[in-house]
């Protein structure tokens, strides 16, 4: 304001000069206008979480069944927890006794653990989860794994091209990642800038968040 009432009054202004002002101030607007992301523009593909459990329990010192932290993050075939934890319902373990699922990737950052992070691509509506102080969602991020985390048993799924999951793959028809499930509660929360999901990444159709 103080800007355009000095042009205004000065006499050393002409008209062509306080046109020629007008102009860039509109243009300006107009750019800060035009930066702003709309709801329909997502601003980025993919946006990078590392897990962290500190609410999982009061005093945040364990994991499940009193298991000392850091804990890692089962990544599900749909968003939605199973227990217990077997090959047939996460697509990041490998099974050591029986069906019982082992999992080494990704886990929280805790003490001298720096964490692993996960590449979330878009989000879900899903089962509601819970932490220890009642806090609680139904928005399930919508993980892409690279093939280097996949047990034999989804990377098989995937290859078979009967996956409940996303598979992506590359022009010779090579499995490269595939998408999972793990609730925004124990990652980054609600992600604003992701976009809907694609067939790819949701093929169930999962409501979008």
């Amino acid at each position: 304001m103080y800007y355009m009432s000095e042009i205004l009054t000065s006499r050393r202004f002409t008209i062509k000069h306080l046109a020629a002002s007008l102009a860039v101030t509109a243009l300006f607007l107009s750019g800060c206008g035009e930066s702003k992301p709309t709801s329909t523009t997502p601003r980025v593909k993919s946006v990078n979480e590392v897990p962290n459990f500190s609410k999982l329990t009061k005093g945040g010192v364990s994991c499940e069944q009193g298991y000392p932290r850091p804990c890692y993050q089962p990544l599900y075939k749909s968003p939605k927890e199973e227990r217990p934890l077997t090959t047939n319902d996460i697509v990041n373990a490998y099974s050591v006794s029986g069906n019982i699922a082992h999992v080494d990737w990704p886990y929280e950052t805790y003490g001298q653990h720096i964490g692993n992070s996960v590449s979330v691509v878009c989000q879900v509506k899903g089962e509601s989860i819970s932490n220890a102080y009642g806090q609680s969602t139904k928005v399930w991020d919508v993980i892409k794994v690279p093939v280097s985390e996949i047990n034999s048993q989804a990377l098989s799924e995937a290859e078979s091209g009967n996956a409940s999951f996303g598979v992506e793959k590359n022009g010779q028809g090579k499995v490269e990642a595939i998408f999972a499930y793990a609730s925004s509660i124990w990652l980054g929360g609600t992600l604003s800038q992701l976009g809907s999901c694609s067939q790819i990444e949701n093929p169930s159709r999962y409501p979008n968040a």
